[in-house]
């Protein structure tokens, strides 16, 4: 498991996106599962806080942390954004939060602590106003 300095250094980021583009093969489309959290639907691009309020509600689930994939072939770089879904007792993911996306995106689970992914997801935040780490292909 990745353990960080605060902050987190550059050579952390890329050996981190290295690890996940390695691990693409986990990767996986999740079933979208609608919800409502006090009577209203989810909010678009508060993929967190709509699972850690949803999980606070409902502790048939839990909260997992880790990142939607943007690839194709042809592009120079594999992009991993930062998100959250649930999974049931079961270990099956779902995707709560609705994604404004044309096509659905695969999702790979972060494999850090809890502690390491709010690290990694505070660093990304701080260094670039975004919650992207990028691997070159």
């Amino acid at each position: 498991m990745f353990q960080f300095s605060d902050p987190m250094s550059s050579a952390e980021s890329f050996a981190y996106a290295k690890y996940l583009y390695d691990y693409l093969d986990q990767a996986e489309y999740l079933e979208v599962l609608e919800v409502s959290i006090n009577g209203q639907p989810t909010n678009p691009k508060m993929c967190h806080d709509n699972v850690n309020r949803y999980v606070e509600e409902n502790n048939q689930y839990a909260p997992i942390y880790g990142w939607l994939v943007v690839d194709s072939p042809a592009a120079a770089q594999c992009l991993f954004l930062a998100h959250s879904v649930i999974a049931d007792r079961n270990g099956k993911f779902y995707e709560i939060t609705p994604i404004e996306a044309l096509d659905p995106r695969p999702f790979i689970k972060a494999n850090l602590s809890d502690y390491d992914f709010e690290q990694i997801y505070f660093a990304l935040g701080r260094h670039s106003g975004d919650f992207t780490i990028a691997h070159t292909k």
